[in-house]
């Protein structure tokens, strides 16, 4: 005999749920958000995004260290939430350094194109 009371979810839903339930229990410390928040300030380190978009990652070492301030004092959720808002910080600061970087070599193809040219006609006059 079925129960027919019994709700049934696709076994792929519940990764999600676990999460959700999991990551909404305000009163862990979020070790592991503060950890990866801390790997991308250094990968950012690492990469020089600091170098292309200083303001972004200014904004993200702020928020780095106001979710140390509210992990010390016990603000889990506060501390959780700028956290996470740091990996978007720095995900911005790396596409902006990539946008510079980008145009940075296209100008640089441009100046060796216009040489390139310059040679050419100078060639040809000859």
């Amino acid at each position: 005999m079925k129960d027919k009371n019994i709700i049934k979810f696709p076994l792929s839903v519940l990764p999600v749920v676990l999460a959700g339930v999991m990551g909404g229990c305000g009163s862990n410390p979020p070790v592991e958000q503060m950890s990866v928040a801390e790997h991308l300030i250094e990968d950012a380190d690492i990469n020089k995004s600091e170098q292309y978009s200083p303001l972004e990652m200014r904004v993200a070492r702020d928020n780095l260290e106001s979710a140390k301030a509210a992990m010390t004092a016990g603000d889990y959720d506060t501390a959780r939430r700028l956290a996470e808002k740091v990996a978007v910080d720095v995900e911005t600061a790396a596409a902006k350094a990539d946008s510079v970087r980008a145009k940075n070599a296209v100008d640089e193809l441009r100046k060796s194109m216009d040489t390139l040219h310059q040679e050419i006609n100078t060639q040809n006059s000859n």
